[in-house]
Order: C-alpha cells, then sequence, then structure tokens
C-alpha cells in the first residue's frame, strides 16, 4: 500500500494475472523535430539500416552534438515510410527497468501493469516494431536486459559512451566531412562566407571537429550578434547573453544545471521562478541555446554552458529540490514521472552540497508517486537518497519511513518476480486526521475515535498478480493522532506509525487453516485511547439511542451517497451508529469498493465497517450499511457525516446529522457546448460530452473507456474536475504525426488560461486516423461556472475555438 505519509505495505489476495490489449499501433513519444537536412551521413544511415535488417541490434555512440538525435529521426522517418511500427523514447535518467517498462506501456493498454519477466518476454515477442531510445545511459549488462525483454523488436539505440554487450553492434560517429561541415556552417549563418572569413572556418572545423551541434549553435550566434566567422567563443558568450531577457537567462540557468535532461516548460517555470513563455522560448531558440525535447527542452552545447557561466544563473541542487516539492504535490501523475530524471538530478545535487533537508523533503513528496506509477527504478534510488538525508539528519522517523518504503519494494519484487505486478482499481480507505510525518495510535475495534483534522488520502492498490496469489498495495489513509504519543510495542527501527496501522511488511504470510490462498490483513495497533476531558465522562445513560431520516445524496470520489437513515443503537453494550445508504458508481469503469465516510463529533472523527458487496458496477445503486463505533459521549448536535476526497486536501463532502448547518453535495454540474466541432489543419473534432465535478479530480479515458477516470492525486483545494469527450479524425501523411495535450488550451470563466493536465496521447497514421473517443481533462478554479473556451491547434494550421457553459 503505498502512502505518502503512513508508509507502504504489502497484503496477498487471489486472483491471477490481469488481461492485457495490445495497442492497434505503439503509442509513443513523438519523434524530435530536427527540421533540417541530413549532411554527411548516408553511409551510417546505410550501415546501421543493413546491420537491423539482419536483425541485430545497434548501439550508436557520439559525443553530445556529433548529431545522433538527427540520425536516429531520420531512420525512424524511413521506417515509418515503409509502413513500419516504430516506437520512440527519451531516455535520459531513465534506469533500465523503468525504460523497460515505458515501452512494454507503449505497446499495451496496461499503465497500472509491471509484468513478470518471462511474461513481459512473451507479450513483447508479438511486438515487431523498430524501438529507437535516444540518450541511453545504461551498462552493457542493461543493454542485455532491454535486449531480452524486446525480443523480436529491432533495437536502434544512442549513447555517449559504448557499452560492451554481446549481440550488439556499435557504431561510432565522429564529426562531419571537411564538405559537409563547411556547407552546413554556411547554411546556418544563411550566407555565403565572406573572403576573410575562410581562414578562420578552417579552424572552425577543426576546433569542433566538425561536430553539427557546435557548428550550428556558434552560427546562430554569429548570426544574432552580428559577428564575423573566427569570433571567439567567450566574445559570442557575452555578445549573445547580453540580448537576453533575465527570464531568458534564469530558465537558461535551470537547463544549464540539468545538461541533457528534457524540461516542460510548465516545470522551467516552477524551478527558474519565472514565467517561461513563448517569448522567453523564443529569445533561446534563436540562438540555439535550447533545443527542443519530447519532454519539453534541453540547454545545448558549450555556448549555453558559457553564457551561464557569464550570467551567474546556475541553479544549486538544494535550490532545485526546494521548488520542486510543491510543484510535485501540484501536479499530475504523468507530469511527475515525466521529470523523474529532473528529480533524481536535483536530489543527488543536494545530497553533494550537504543540503540533506531538501533531499528528505522531496524524496517524501515524490516517493509515493513513483511507487505508484510503477517507475522502480527511479522509486529505487529516490528512496536511498531520502534515507541517507535523514540519517545524515539524525530523523529517525524519516529514516523509518524510507527503509520501510525499501523493504516494501523488495518484497514486492520477490513476489513479483515470479507472478507481475498491477496496480490495481480497488481502494481501501480511511481518515487522515493528523500532520504529515505525526506519529499515530489507534484504538481496537471498528470505529474507535481519533482526535485531529478531517482531511483522507486514498489510492488505487498495487498488485503483483499470479495464477493463485497477487499482492495488493494501496494508499491506506491514516488514522493519524496529530501530536500523540507513539504506539507502544513498537519494533525498534520500526516505521512512525503515521497511518495508526501495524507495519506488515515482516509479518509472515501463512496459507490460511481451509487452504486457500494466503492473505495478509492490516493489523491496527491495541494501544487505547486516552480521555482528554477535563471532567469525568457522561454515563452511558446519555447515549442518544433513536432514528434520524435525510434522504440526502452527496458525491465524493466518483460515488453518490444517498444516505437514508442513521441509527443510533447499543450492540452488546457498545454505542454504535448504523448509516443506511444507496451508493452509486458514478465514473469507475471498474467495480471499485468506494472510500468510505466518517463521522466527526466533538472533536472526534469514527471510522466504520461497511457491509460488504463483492462489486459496484458503473452506474448501478448498491444498497449498503455503515456500523461505526461511537463513545457513550456521542451527541447528535454536532454530529456531521464527511466523505472525505482523494488527496486529502479539498473540502469533503458532508451532511449535518444534528440539523445544524448545510450539507456540502459537491454535485456534478452540467456542460453545454455553443459549437459542436473544432478543425485545425489536419485535426477534427466532434465534441461529445462534458463534465464537471466537485468531487474528483479528472483523468483522460482511453478510447476504449477501460482506464481509470480519476485522478488519484485529488483535487487542490478552490479546485474543481472537468473532462471534455471528443472524437477525433486526422488526415495523416504516410510519416503519421503525434497529436497530445499540448494542442490545447483553456481560458476559464475568471480570465484565466491553462493547459490541460490530462489529454490524449495517440499516434495518427493513415490507417489508424480516427480515434472514437478521446478526452482533455483539469482541474478548474471554483466556483467553476460559466463561460470556457477551448482552443485547439495543428501545427499545420489556425488555431479554432470553442466555447461552453457550465451551469
Amino acid at each position: 500500500m503505498i502512502n505518502a505519509e503512513g508508509g507502504s505495505s504489502v497484503v496477498m489476495r487471489t486472483g491471477g494475472p490481469p488481461p492485457v490489449a495490445r495497442r492497434r499501433r505503439p503509442v509513443s513519444r513523438p519523434l524530435p523535430g530536427v527540421g533540417r537536412k541530413l549532411l554527411g551521413r548516408d553511409e551510417v544511415v546505410d550501415r546501421i539500416g543493413a546491420t537491423l535488417e539482419n536483425g541485430t541490434p545497434v548501439q550508436l555512440v557520439g559525443a553530445r552534438g556529433s548529431g545522433k538525435t538527427v540520425l536516429l529521426r531520420e531512420i525512424a522517418v524511413r521506417a515509418v515510410a515503409t509502413g513500419r511500427d516504430v516506437v520512440f523514447l527519451t531516455a535520459a535518467g531513465m534506469p533500465v527497468e523503468d525504460v523497460v517498462q515505458e515501452l512494454f506501456q507503449y505497446c499495451y493498454d496496461a499503465d497500472d501493469y509491471r509484468p513478470e519477466p518471462d511474461r513481459l518476454r512473451r507479450l513483447m515477442g508479438s511486438i515487431q516494431a523498430l524501438v529507437v531510445v535516444d540518450d541511453f545511459e545504461g551498462s552493457g549488462e542493461d543493454l542485455r536486459t532491454l535486449l531480452d525483454a524486446m525480443p523480436s523488436c529491432d533495437l536502434l539505440i544512442a549513447s555517449s559512451q559504448r557499452c560492451a554487450a554481446e549481440a550488439w553492434v556499435a557504431v561510432e560517429i565522429a564529426g562531419l566531412p571537411h564538405e559537409a561541415a563547411l556547407e552546413l556552417l554556411t547554411e546556418e549563418l544563411r550566407r555565403a562566407l565572406r573572403p576573410e572569413e575562410g581562414p578562420s572556418a578552417r579552424e572552425l572545423l577543426e576546433a569542433t571537429m566538425g561536430h553539427p551541434g557546435a557548428l550550428i549553435q556558434t552560427a546562430a550566434a554569429i548570426r544574432a550578434a552580428g559577428e564575423v566567422v573566427g569570433t571567439t567563443p567567450a566574445v559570442l558568450a557575452a555578445a549573445v547573453g547580453a540580448r537576453l531577457s533575465e527570464s531568458a537567462r534564469l530558465a537558461l540557468g535551470v537547463l544549464s544545471t540539468l545538461p541533457g535532461l528534457g524540461v516542460s516548460a510548465q516545470l522551467l517555470s516552477a524551478l527558474a521562478g519565472v514565467a517561461v513563455d513563448d517569448r522567453v522560448l523564443s529569445e533561446l531558440f534563436e540562438t540555439c541555446l535550447i533545443a527542443p525535447d519530447p519532454l519539453g527542452y534541453k540547454a545545448s552545447g558549450e555556448l549555453a554552458e558559457l553564457v551561464t557561466e557569464r550570467a551567474g544563473t546556475r541553479a544549486s541542487g538544494a535550490g532545485l529540490a526546494e521548488r520542486l516539492v510543491p510543484w510535485v504535490r501540484a501536479s499530475s501523475l504523468q507530469a511527475v514521472v515525466d521529470a523523474a530524471p529532473v528529480i533524481l538530478r536535483a536530489l543527488r545535487m543536494a545530497a553533494a552540497e550537504g543540503r540533506h533537508e531538501a533531499v528528505r523533503d522531496l524524496a517524501r513528496a515524490a516517493a509515493p508517486v513513483l511507487g505508484r506509477t510503477l517507475r522502480w527504478g527511479a522509486w529505487h534510488e529516490l528512496l536511498t537518497l531520502g534515507r541517507t538525508a535523514a540519517q545524515r539528519l539524525g530523523s529517525a522517523a524519516d529514516e523509518a519511513y524510507f527503509a520501510h518504503e525499501l523493504g516494501v519494494r523488495r518484497r514486492a519484487l520477490a513476489v513479483g518476480a515470479a507472478v507481475g505486478v498491477t496496480v490495481g482499481a480497488a481502494v481501501v480507505v480511511g481518515a487522515t486526521l493528523g500532520a504529515a510525518g505525526g506519529e499515530a495510535a489507534a484504538g481496537t475495534g471498528a470505529g474507535k475515535a481519533v482526535t485531529g483534522s478531517k482531511s483522507a488520502i486514498a489510492g488505487k492498490p498495487l498488485v503483483i498478480g499470479g495464477a493463485t496469489a497477487a499482492v495488493a498495495a494501496a494508499i491506506v489513509a491514516a488514522l493519524a493522532l496529530s501530536g500523540g504519543p507513539k504506539p507502544s510495542g513498537s519494533p525498534p527501527g520500526a516505521a512512525p506509525n503515521e497511518a495508526g496501522v501495524s507495519s506488515i511488511l515482516e509479518q509472515p504470510i501463512t496459507p490460511a487453516p481451509d487452504g486457500s490462498s494466503p492473505s495478509v490483513a492490516v493489523v491496527p495497533n491495541n494501544e487505547p485511547q486516552p480521555h482528554t476531558d477535563s471532567g469525568p465522562p457522561p454515563t452511558r445513560d446519555s447515549f442518544p439511542v433513536g432514528q434520524r431520516s435525510f434522504g440526502k445524496t452527496v458525491h465524493a470520489n466518483g460515488y453518490a451517497f444517498k444516505v437514508n437513515s442513521v441509527r443510533a443503537y447499543r450492540d452488546s453494550g457498545t454505542p454504535r451508529l448504523d448509516v443506511d445508504m444507496l451508493v452509486t458508481n458514478e465514473l469507475w469503469s471498474v467495480p471499485n469498493p468506494p472510500p468510505w465516510p466518517i463521522v466527526q463529533q466533538g472533536g472526534q472523527a469514527y471510522q466504520g465497517v461497511a457491509s460488504q458487496a463483492e462489486s459496484y458496477p458503473l452506474g448501478k445503486a448498491v444498497p449498503r450499511r455503515l456500523d461505526v463505533d461511537v463513545e457513550p459521549t456521542f451527541t447528535w448536535d454536532d454530529a456531521v457525516l464527511l466523505f472525505p476526497l482523494f488527496g486529502g486536501r479539498a473540502e469533503p463532502a458532508s451532511i449535518p446529522l444534528g440539523g445544524k448547518g448545510k450539507s456540502v453535495e459537491l454535485a456534478p454540474r452540467t456542460v453545454t457546448f455553443h459549437k459542436t466541432g473544432l478543425q485545425s489543419g489536419a485535426v477534427r473534432l466532434t465534441m461529445q460530452s462534458g463534465l464537471l465535478r466537485g468531487d474528483a479530480a479528472l483523468g483522460a479515458d482511453g478510447e476504449d473507456n477501460r482506464n481509470e477516470s480519476l485522478d488519484m492525486r485529488g483535487l487542490d483545494p478552490g479546485q474543481a474536475g472537468l473532462r471534455v469527450s471528443f472524437s477525433f479524425e486526422g488526415n495523416p501523411g504516410p510519416s503519421g504525426f503525434h497529436f497530445g495535450t499540448d494542442a490545447f488550451t483553456l481560458k476559464l470563466p475568471n480570465g484565466r488560461v491553462l493547459r490541460p493536465e490530462h489529454g490524449p496521447n495517440v499516434a495518427v497514421y493513415p490507417d489508424s486516423k480516427s480515434y472514437s473517443r478521446l478526452a482533455i481533462a483539469t482541474q478548474v478554479d471554483l466556483p467553476a461556472t460559466g463561460t470556457y473556451t477551448l482552443t485547439m491547434i495543428d501545427g499545420d494550421g489556425p488555431p479554432d475555438s470553442l466555447t461552453f457553459t457550465v451551469g
């Protein structure tokens, strides 16, 4: 169970490996846009093509700026033109196990599944694509791992260092031949060489060793600064730097601190502390100080380093880490996954600087996301860095958390090596009733009172599935006592029990007495809660036996809860509430059990136990009863039934049980389109439906509507979830194109303009140019009612907009 606050755990359950659907065409990162013709590389391209044709994997080796990416793109484009499936991935900063996982998810519609090695090999054995991996940083052993996982694919990777690996052929590229280098230089200068520049041009070709990246950047700097060939790099750097705005210098400083890593404009803005808009990017592109990357932008060449040094804008690791913490907490799962190499680089730098607080804070913020999304190579390094930082700080609680998470990872992988890993759809929920990092104590039995706040955390469990057993890991909500005592009887070195449950990592897994599949339960701590009232507790006779009717419906986490009545009674002397309700799954495409409400009264919160149901099918009302043990001091007057939302940050739905105050229903809102379609360039969209929810952060479903429709990170305060669904028709050329979230902007009723957090990520080819159902989804500002403007732009055409109203 992956939990940012209380730590994760491993639980056994029955079930086999999930079915997985192979995609019609692999969906991957778009090919890098280069925009320049290939010069002097025909022989290399032909050699690589012949080697791949013979079924031999190729490692393309060359220094930064030698033109590896342009070569990869040329080979990929030629393959696409022949009708070949091509999968492209930029792997800078990615451990090989995460590279393999990403490639698997590009080919199969199984974002929440990590197959065991043998099944992975069988599944990928049916894929006969050209797999192109740029910026691969692994070892020879990693190359063997990649080849073993992709047995039927042709593999082409690019690296700056050659790796010794059997079965691979290394093709090394140096600078361009003299004639090609000279042609490139004059093309980039956009003029012929002046007579006096001839000797200097020859010296430049020798100094750069004909590397195209250096030639392109030098020519751009000469052109922008109005200098001549032969100007020294230091003079060019000074001239170029003087032309840049302060925002451009700060953005370049961040990218130069993270060489080789792609950074999105959104993340770059957060790290630089300034708005990185089109104007800023244009400044940097004009002199080729940055280059496009499938994930955003990256620093380019020696000149970028020189400009950064002169400006003094290089970022520190601790500074990056401190700005990453709020960004991680506010960003989507996919955005954090894409930024994992940046997060790890910042952690390593901050650790080298001795800024252990920054390392610990960022590691704790990002660990649940990397664990939840099965990027377990990055997760392992992050946890290791966090644990070391906690040791240096002398923080036993933090060290125990990271050690606990590392143990969960080892345990899950040990089982997963045999049966595979899936992030399943069931949710195990409780209430987080304390601050992050606080220690917890919980009473015995269902619904024991815990003092604290009203937030709650819930998430999708991680399931390791096999033919006879599976391991589930879910965000188990903390029942944390804010500032309370540490549970007694905790073993030395055990993780602080922020979730109010004892660690099950060390508990043995044994067969059940009836011989059924093994299981592990989450065992609550048995330390009783101290009575904190200053006076004597009321007598048992004060408990208000009786029933109250409500008939109210509230919405929480994609479910509708119609609360019919609440009955107060005694069961064998124990004061108890019986909450009778109808539960309707409104959003989930799989029949998950819902997160259950809690009862708050008199500064205490009571967690109940629901009657069991096999499933909660989409759209079906299921009757359920919630039994909640309460204290004899319970009264109706200030009692509230709370429905905490995923993430625990947004205001929960609620029903006052004492009749005082209004219910918070979080009812969904209707969306009315004023125009039914969008047309731009080669893309046409036809609007199908819109949805606004005040109870859930929405995700963008897949075409077949089998993906979960919720963003498990939850809503931010003051936000609602909006999703717009549409059909898609494209008019691609032979090489196809990629269509993604970056094609959209959304203007809110309050005037704010944003890009959707979630959206399509599809490859469009002549034989797969339409999709019956795609969507964009994002969080929008409350009250969320009013008129929105959705704009779509395809690179080959003018933008098109439509408006819609949320009522």
